[in-house]
């Protein structure tokens, strides 16, 4: 009995452990199927915020998350648009635009950044800020430009950062950034506004594009 036993939690650790294929002998992830499958009884999740991505595979097969935004506009259209628009009396810091390797927010109304995933060496940015409009309680029609840059380590990559701490957004002004990662060579265009809706909300957008690096 104890020799069955001792068989059996084997059996089990080893397939809690190693690559499992059905219609297959040789599996190549950890779950590896030769032939259809089928899923009935799936949610509608349309119009939920939530569900960011879908399934997809490449040119082997293999099955991986891709956001959204990246295969309605991908690689091939040079371009990648992600925005959030919504009526509001405030800015709402749970509304995410998450763009490549970058994503944005509006707290405060200020605009804010941060990374995706860590980097191996701090990053430091560099890049420009256009304001047009009301770009202080002062004007409406006013202009400005500034050169400005931001810090990232391998430790704070996650924190959500001020991108323009000169800046505060408000009724009548747009903003656009253009960034670009050092030694990844895409580039970003940040576009940001604040529009009158009615007599106490405004129209926030924050809008991020992504052009591809051209290949060489």
């Amino acid at each position: 009995m104890k020799k069955y036993i001792t068989s059996i939690v084997l059996t089990i650790s080893t397939l809690m452990f190693a690559q499992v294929g059905i219609g297959t002998e040789t599996p190549t992830r950890l779950l590896d199927i030769n032939g259809n499958l089928r899923v009935t009884n799936l949610e509608n999740k349309t119009n939920s915020t939530d569900h960011k991505y879908v399934l997809a595979a490449d040119d082997n097969n293999n099955i991986d998350k891709v956001s959204i935004p990246a295969i309605i506009e991908d690689a091939t259209k040079q371009v990648q648009i992600v925005k959030n628009i919504y009526n509001a009396t405030t800015t709402d810091n749970t509304r995410i635009v998450e763009c490549g390797k970058l994503s944005f927010r509006l707290e405060n109304s200020k605009i804010f950044m941060k990374l995706n995933d860590q980097p191996a060496s701090a990053i430091s940015f560099v890049y420009g800020g256009k304001r047009w409009g009301a770009i202080s309680s002062s004007t409406t029609t006013g202009y400005s430009y500034s050169n400005l840059n931001l810090n990232f380590t391998t430790t704070d990559w996650s924190t959500y950062k001020n991108i323009d701490t000169n800046f505060t957004l408000r009724q009548g002004a747009f903003v656009n950034y253009h960034f670009i990662i050092p030694g990844d060579g895409d580039m970003y265009r940040i576009t940001a506004s604040q529009l009158k809706n009615d007599n106490t909300k405004s129209n926030y957008s924050l809008i991020c594009e992504r052009f591809y690096k051209t290949e060489e």
